[in-house]
This record gives structure tokens, C-alpha cells and sequence, in this order.
């Protein structure tokens, strides 16, 4: 009978705190506010509008505002989407604001589409602004308003990336060479490995697509509007005409933030 009187606490226990943090999964989710906020989501932050606050969650910390203070928030967002990091840390005046947003303004309404394709011509994943490149900087971190000459090489002048690659990684996770090293211990020009008494002369990983095709099988590409209409692939809507987020890559909408092998299943109805 004690047994039966320990298990019987024990099941209730795991009963309510199993329901209790799925119903908590439940009242967070956020509802879609179009492409800015998937841009916001790349980013991993988030705003959610209420009737007189914003919640803003960033890096797992939880802020509220009250007031005028959502607008100031609100704005800085904005901001960020548009700037990125090219402000080197000191917030623009709105003079150079203004100047900035001119300067860039063709570029990002004739963006570059970035998306890593496999060798049968399947987008499997379509670049963002946090995409990572195989020197360990985001595509936001890149140049990626060279339309022209489609030279988008890091910005970061002691990186020796001379053009963004793309690397299929998420959060902590890792992509290994054969030699069993991080693709962080390659040259991310030569793809050579740098670690001392390896004989690893190019990076090559059995990681494995959603599409079944293995890493090797993939390339970055990089597509101007017009190339992508002529081949039938996705470009951003008429609506989003002027959109001046930067680094938005192959984002056209929420739908293009999935594996390229779900896009087609979603499509056809598999």
C-alpha cells in the first residue's frame, strides 16, 4: 500500500507540471505581423503590441514598456532592421539616417537572393540576416549590398572570408569535417584545416539535408530579382516594394524561413 501511495503522488506531480508548462507553451505564442517580424524572429527578437505596452524579448530576457517608452523601442527596431550593424556601434543622427537610407535604397529594393542549393536545383534553405558563413559571421555581417558585382565578402576587415558560405548550423550546434574537426578550425578561404599535425587539406561533412542530399552536394547562390523571375523561383511580393531591411537574403516571407524539401511537401500536399 506505501508503493502504491508514493506512485500515485508521484503521477500527479508529473501530471500538472508536464500540463502546466505545456499550456504555458500555449498563451506564449506570438501571432504573425508580416515580414518585418520575421526579420525580428532572424534576429531573434520580437515585439508583441499591446494596447498600451511592447514586450520585447531578446536573448531570452524579458522587458516591458509602458508609454511613450514602445515608441522609442519601437523605433530603435526599425532602426536596427535597416542599419544593422554598419553604424559601428554609434546610433546615426537623423541626418545621417535619412542620408543612409538613400544610399542603399536601390540596393535593397533590388537585393541580392541568397539561398544554398542542392545539385538537383532545390532552394534548401534560404539566407537571412543571421544565417551563419563559414568564417563565423552572420550574413548580416557581409556586404551584401554589392548587388553589381555579387562580391559579398565579410566586413569584418581581419576575416579572411572573401565570400559568404553558407553553413547549415542552429544555435549551439556544430558542422564537422571528416577529420573531426569544427568547421570553425578551417581556413574559411582555402576550407584548409588549421589545427596543428592535421593532414585535413579541404573541408568535406557527411551532414546530412532534409532534402537527402549531403553537404558537398550544396553551393551558396546568389540572384538578382530578374534572374530568380526568369527561372520561376520565389522574389518578394509587390507589396514589399521599398523594403530597406537589411541583409534579408532570400526572406520573402514566412514560408521561406522552412526546409526547401517542407516547402515542396507544403506545396503539393504530400
Amino acid at each position: 500500500f506505501f508503493f502504491f501511495v508514493v506512485f500515485f503522488f508521484f503521477f500527479l506531480f508529473f501530471f500538472f507540471f508536464f500540463f502546466f508548462q505545456a499550456e504555458d507553451g500555449i498563451r506564449d505564442r506570438s501571432p504573425s505581423r508580416g515580414l518585418g517580424d520575421v526579420y525580428k524572429r532572424q534576429v531573434s527578437t520580437q515585439s508583441t503590441w499591446g494596447s498600451n505596452l511592447v514586450t520585447v524579448i531578446a536573448m531570452a530576457v524579458h522587458m516591458q514598456f509602458s508609454g511613450d517608452a514602445q515608441k522609442h523601442v519601437q523605433a530603435y527596431l526599425d532602426y536596427y532592421n535597416i542599419v544593422g550593424n554598419d553604424d559601428n556601434g554609434q546610433v546615426m543622427s537623423e541626418a545621417e539616417f535619412e542620408a543612409y537610407k538613400k544610399k542603399v535604397q536601390k540596393a535593397r529594393e533590388n537585393r541580392l537572393y541568397v539561398a544554398w542549393r542542392n545539385s538537383k536545383g532545390m532552394d534548401c534553405k534560404m539566407v537571412g540576416p543571421s544565417s551563419s558563413c563559414f568564417c563565423g559571421h552572420r550574413y548580416r555581417d557581409h556586404n551584401f549590398d554589392n548587388v553589381k558585382t555579387k562580391e559579398v565578402h565579410c566586413k569584418d576587415k581581419k576575416c579572411a572570408c572573401r565570400l559568404f558560405s553558407y553553413v547549415p548550423i542552429y544555435g549551439s550546434a556544430d558542422l564537422k569535417c571528416l577529420c573531426k574537426h569544427s568547421y570553425m578550425q578551417h581556413d574559411p578561404r582555402t576550407k584548409k584545416c588549421k589545427t596543428a599535425k592535421c593532414t585535413c587539406s579541404k573541408f568535406i561533412s557527411n551532414h546530412s539535408c532534409s532534402c537527402g542530399q549531403r553537404y558537398p552536394e550544396h553551393t551558396t547562390v546568389f540572384e538578382s530579382r530578374e534572374e530568380r523571375q526568369k527561372q520561376g523561383r520565389a522574389v518578394d511580393p509587390p507589396h514589399m516594394k521599398g523594403n530597406l531591411a537589411a541583409g534579408m537574403g532570400g526572406v520573402t516571407d514566412f514560408a521561406s524561413l522552412a526546409d526547401g524539401a517542407e516547402r515542396e511537401v507544403s506545396c503539393f500536399g504530400w
